[in-house]
């Protein structure tokens, strides 16, 4: 019997999508290697020409990895808007809001990436906005100090808590004024968040803005606690 050559190249299949480090991601592999030869197609379009039969292999080979690997898979396809693979990564989930080791869902961990369409593939799934992770983050705080407006919004609409604090007891107004996120600073204002809570130092958002040298956010802190 001739060496097997039926892997992606034998049939022209090369992902070009460059990985975080520049090669070829190491998810798409994952899921490449093990399909079986008649399930590849030869375009570059990895999934959305891929039959159902595959989809279920797909499915079933993922309820086999680790919560923390799962989830580091669904960040890899977040990142690269291969939202069909996301699709397919949240029907292997058992319990959409399980943590990994850090304390991680797959919520909190996608939330630091700007992509709305997979948040929400997310929260209609059944994902809990007001899971913290093992720094008690939620993932409105996450979005929040990345000034993913849109992302906050819609974390909102589904009932996040917005004056949760973490284990510093940082809010996600508190973490919007250090990392000078002005657009979602206007929205959490604008949404009730609570100015006068205090972290561990003492330090209302007020406080810390002043103290990240964030003037603009500090003036409309002054004005909004005027109103």
């Amino acid at each position: 019997q001739a060496a097997d050559d039926s892997g992606p190249e034998s049939k022209g299949f090369v992902p070009e999508t460059p990985g975080l480090l520049g090669q070829p991601d190491d998810c798409l592999w994952s899921i490449l290697d093990f399909l079986p030869t008649s399930s590849l197609t030869e375009t570059q379009n990895t999934c959305n020409q891929l039959s159902e039969r595959t989809h279920n292999v797909i499915v079933l080979k993922y309820k086999q990895f680790r919560q923390d690997e799962r989830i580091g898979e669904l960040f890899n396809f977040s990142v690269l808007e291969q939202s069909k693979f996301v699709q397919l990564l949240l029907n292997s989930f058992d319990d959409i809001n399980a943590q990994d080791k850090f304390g991680d869902t797959a919520l909190t961990k996608l939330c630091m990436v700007d992509n709305i369409d997979i948040i929400g593939l997310l929260l209609n799934h059944g994902a809990n906005p007001n899971i913290k992770d093992g720094n008690e983050d939620t993932p409105l705080m996450k979005a929040s100090m990345s000034n993913h407006v849109d992302i906050v919004k819609l974390l909102l609409s589904h009932d996040a808590d917005i004056n949760l604090q973490n284990n510093y007891l940082e809010t996600a107004l508190m973490q919007a004024c250090a990392f000078d996120s002005v657009d979602v600073v206007v929205l959490l204002l604008d949404r009730g968040a609570d100015i006068n809570l205090q972290d561990q130092h003492g330090q209302t958002a007020l406080a810390i803005a002043l103290t990240h040298g964030n003037r603009l956010i500090a003036q409309m802190l002054l004005e909004h606690s005027r109103r």
